[in-house]
C-alpha cells in the first residue's frame, strides 16, 4: 500500500506547561508546574499548547457548535462554576453511537511468552506521548532497556505493550508504519534477549497527537483543580469509549489521543497490517473489537 500523506500533528493551545513530573489528572495534589492564567490558558515552559477553542452554546439542548474537549475546558474556564475537585459529566447530544473507524491498539495476549522489561523506571521517567498539558518524554530519555524473552526468537511476535505507552516493536512493524506514516513515530533501537541470542527491536512512541473526540457522541467527566493562587486546571476522561469527529481524523490513518493518551489506528492502516502479517496486536476495546492478529 502507499503510504498516505497525514495530517499536521495539532499544538495544543495557549497552554505551555513546564514537565515536571507524571501527573494522571486524578490524584488531588497539582505539579508545581501548572500554571492556568485568569484568561483561561495553562501556562509554563516547553509543552504543546492546548488548541484554542469557541465557547459551545446550550450545549445540553442541541448539537454544539464547537465540539471538542477543549471547548468544554475553555467555557469552564471562563465560567469558574466548579469546585475544586469537582467532577462535571456531559452526557452526549446523541447516544448509542459506536466509533467504527478508528480502534486502539492493545497488546494480543493470546501469545502465551511475554516480554520482560527488567530494568523499566518509575511512572515519571517512562517514556511517553504528549498529552492536553504536558510534553511527551522521548524513548532516548531512559537508561538502555534490559529486556529478556522467556523463549526462542522465532517466537517473537512483532508487538508488545509493557505498559499503556511503551511499544516494543519488531524491525518490520516499525518500517510498515514509517511507510504509511512517515514522520508519526519515534523510534529508538533495543535488543532483546531471548533464550537462544540477542535479538535487534524498537522501542516506538507515537508523536502524532490529534484531538478528536466528538462531545456531541462521547460521554465526557472533566475534573476541576483549583491551584489556590487564582488558576485552574481541567482534566478530561471518557466514560465509555469515544467516539471521534470525522471532520477532524479525515486522512489521518493513526493518532494520540490527548486525554486518555491511547493509540489509535484507522481501518484502513489495520487492515494493512493484517495483510502484512503483523503480529501481536488487537484493536479495540473486548465489547467492540475489530480484530486481532
Amino acid at each position: 500500500m502507499q503510504a498516505i500523506k497525514q495530517p499536521a500533528p495539532q499544538a495544543f493551545g495557549s497552554l505551555p506547561v513546564r514537565h515536571a513530573a507524571w501527573f494522571d489528572g486524578m490524584a488531588p495534589a497539582l505539579p508545581r508546574a501548572f500554571h492556568v492564567n485568569v484568561a483561561g490558558s495553562v501556562s509554563a515552559v516547553a509543552v504543546k499548547p492546548i488548541l484554542r477553542a469557541h465557547f459551545a452554546d446550550n450545549r445540553s439542548d442541541e448539537m454544539s457548535k464547537d465540539n471538542s474537549i477543549s471547548a468544554l475546558i475553555a467555557q469552564l474556564d471562563a465560567s469558574r462554576e466548579m469546585k475544586h475537585d469537582e467532577k462535571r459529566i456531559y452526557k452526549p447530544a446523541i447516544e448509542g453511537v459506536v466509533e467504527d473507524q478508528y480502534f486502539d491498539v492493545r497488546p494480543n495476549f493470546e501469545y502465551p511468552q511475554r516480554l520482560e522489561w527488567t530494568n523499566w523506571p518509575d511512572m515519571p521517567a517512562r517514556p511517553r506521548p504528549d498529552d492536553r498539558y504536558f510534553s511527551g518524554r522521548s524513548v532516548n530519555s531512559i537508561a538502555d532497556p534490559e529486556l529478556k524473552f522467556p523463549a526462542n526468537a522465532i517466537k517473537l511476535i512483532d508487538y508488545y505493550a509493557i505498559n499503556s505507552n511503551c511499544n516494543f516493536v519488531s524491525d518490520r512493524f516499525a518500517d510498515f508504519v514509517e511507510q504509511h506514516a512517515p514522520g508519526t513515530i519515534e523510534r529508538r533501537r533495543v535488543k532483546i534477549k531471548a533464550r537462544d541470542g540477542v535479538v535487534d527491536y524498537n522501542l516506538v512512541i507515537p508523536r502524532n497527537m490529534i484531538e478528536a473526540v466528538d462531545t456531541d457522541r462521547t460521554a465526557i467527566e472533566i475534573r476541576a483543580f483549583d491551584r489556590q493562587d487564582g488558576n485552574w486546571i481541567f482534566r478530561a476522561r471518557m466514560i465509555g469509549e469515544p467516539v471521534f469527529d470525522p471532520a477532524r481524523t479525515a486522512g489521518c490513518l493513526h493518532f494520540t489521543d490527548p486525554d486518555n493518551l491511547r493509540w489509535y489506528w484507522s481501518r484502513q492502516l489495520i487492515d494493512a497490517a493484517k495483510a502484512a502479517g503483523l503480529r501481536g496486536m488487537r484493536f479495540g476495546p473486548i465489547l467492540h473489537q475489530y480484530c486481532e492478529m
